[in-house]
């Protein structure tokens, strides 16, 4: 398998536990997971999007805790022919990212999506917005926290739209393939 990519929605500190206002409780069972991934991303040169909020709404506070980490090297001045992009806007709202995303998907002929991130919420509605006869769309379910944190029974129900699941520990098995 050769034309996949990786889109991290909004791992940022400010959904990290006891981070910013919008921490999601127990995300330090899934921190491990998380850092490995984008290891892996960054390490290996992987096709990767990187959807990133800067919300004007936010508190100082929470604004000192959008995250700065190694996936934060994916290049900002980008064109759609880089193989790691950051997109970064003023808002959460999925719809601000998707044409960019899609555009990217098409430029890189990408034919099956790993989606992972902060909450599963986005990540959900995200896979189900790019879900499409022709794109695979996998959940990374160990590299993301529900709000409420029953995101291994929800992954079912969406599963059943289409989406499909996988453990961090069985898509590094997959791509080896």
């Amino acid at each position: 398998m050769k034309n996949f990519a990786f889109i991290d929605v909004f791992t940022q500190k400010l959904y990290g536990e006891n981070f910013g206002s919008k921490a999601i409780f127990g995300v330090s069972e899934i921190r491990e997971n998380l850092m490995n991934i984008s290891a892996m991303v960054i390490n290996d040169d992987l096709n990767f999007i990187s959807l990133k909020t800067n919300a004007k709404d936010y508190s100082e506070m929470d604004l000192e805790c959008m995250m700065d980490t190694e996936i934060d090297l994916a290049r900002q001045d980008y064109n759609f022919d880089s193989k790691q992009i950051l997109l970064q806007k003023d808002m959460e709202d999925l719809r601000l990212y998707i044409d960019e995303v899609l555009k990217f998907i098409e430029n890189h002929k990408i034919e099956t999506l790993f989606i992972y991130g902060l909450p599963f919420e986005k990540v959900i509605n995200l896979g189900l917005e790019l879900l499409k006869p022709t794109l695979k769309v996998w959940i990374v379910v160990d590299c993301t926290k529900s709000l409420d944190g029953d995101e291994r029974e929800k992954i079912k129900e969406y599963q059943k739209k289409g989406l499909k699941a996988i453990s961090f520990r069985n898509l590094e098995k997959y791509l080896k393939i």
